[in-house]
């Protein structure tokens, strides 16, 4: 099967990708890039030889590019000499045709580990069985990262980053079990989330921004996005511009107003009182309680302090997964509290 033909069958549904949990651009966008790079280079090519007459070097790599373009791909080939990447496992996928309806993702580093077990090493082709799923995937299900973290004193510190290393560290034992990753991936992030989470610190990747917490002042704090502002200039500019505003627009616009009075009126009913914002220089949030950074001599830089009842508590971290209206991205909820999930809330105030 040809690239051409590949192409074809993804866009009349003819061929399926089999995903396998990765989370990936288009692999459709991604094959019909390469594919115009490589006509235009060829074109690129031609006009050269055609203004400086014979060119060994350009005919040969015309050669070598139309070969790409005419090359007949067999069940268990790779397409193209072509990787995609998966966010949530951190990894690069080889993109394998399984069949001719089907094409499918297998991870480059587990296709190396399976060709060096195989007798057909250098002609190794993965059967469906073996192409494994995206470990990160379970989180994306889940929309979320959790941990848990104790909080013995009640006072919990919250800064943009703790800087002792002696936090971040892996034991040389942890290291041989656990094999750090990077935090580039949902999996790396989930690591030191769980490592840190043993040491009683709390931690959330984020972006380069602002974030504002919010407490109930006994046994939860939000993290998320103050739309105050952004709410009274919105509602401003409705009201002002509304016979000119396209129909599609307005609708957008009023949906909008819509979800962000629901998100501030749950704040005020829920009694939650805001803290302060922060701005993450480094692209993260972090907090412990003030004992925990006591232990480690650990100096403050600029917190903010929230009073909770002393316990064990609950992180749900969703800013990976956020959607483009989400104003929640984490929340840090005491274990033993049975009111309903925020996370259920959450969904009120999703686009």
């Amino acid at each position: 099967m040809r690239i051409i033909e590949i192409l074809e069958g993804l866009d009349s549904g003819s061929i399926q990708v089999l995903e396998l949990g990765h989370n990936t651009n288009s692999l459709r966008k991604e094959l019909k890039a390469r594919f115009d790079e490589i006509c235009t280079k060829i074109h690129d090519l031609s006009l050269k030889i055609e203004e400086s007459g014979k060119n060994e070097e350009a005919t040969n790599s015309i050669l070598l590019l139309r070969y790409q373009l005419d090359a007949n791909y067999e069940i268990g080939d790779h397409i193209f000499d072509f990787d995609q990447y998966c966010y949530p496992c951190d990894s690069g996928l080889y993109v394998t045709l399984i069949d001719e309806h089907t094409i499918g993702y297998i991870t480059v580093k587990r296709h190396r580990e399976l060709s060096e077990d195989s007798p057909s090493r250098f002609d190794f082709k993965p059967s469906i069985s073996q192409f494994g799923y995206c470990p990160g995937s379970a989180f994306e299900r889940a929309g979320m990262l959790k941990s848990k973290i104790k909080i013995p004193t009640g006072e919990l510190v919250f800064q943009n980053k703790f800087e002792n290393e002696e936090l971040y560290g892996f034991t040389e034992e942890e290291t041989e079990v656990i094999k750090p990753q990077s935090i580039n991936s949902i999996l790396g992030r989930n690591q030191l989330m769980q490592h840190l989470g043993k040491k009683g610190i709390g931690y959330g990747q984020m972006s380069n921004m602002e974030i504002t917490l919010w407490s109930n002042q006994l046994d939860e704090i939000i993290i998320g996005n103050d739309i105050q502002y952004e709410l009274e200039d919105l509602e401003y500019y409705v009201k002002s511009n509304k016979p000119r505003i396209k129909p599609s627009d307005l609708y957008t616009f009023e949906n909008d107003i819509r979800y962000m009075k629901a998100f501030t009126k749950m704040l005020e009913e829920e009694s939650f009182v805001k803290l302060g914002d922060m701005y993450l220089e480094t692209w993260r949030w972090m907090c412990a309680d003030a004992s925990v950074l006591d232990e480690y001599k650990e100096k403050r830089k600029g917190p903010i302090i929230a009073k909770v009842s002393p316990g064990t508590y609950e992180i749900e971290h969703y800013f990976d997964f956020c959607r483009q209206k989400d104003f929640v991205y984490s929340r840090i909820k005491m274990k033993s509290n049975s009111k309903k999930s925020l996370r259920a809330k959450k969904e009120q105030f999703v686009f």
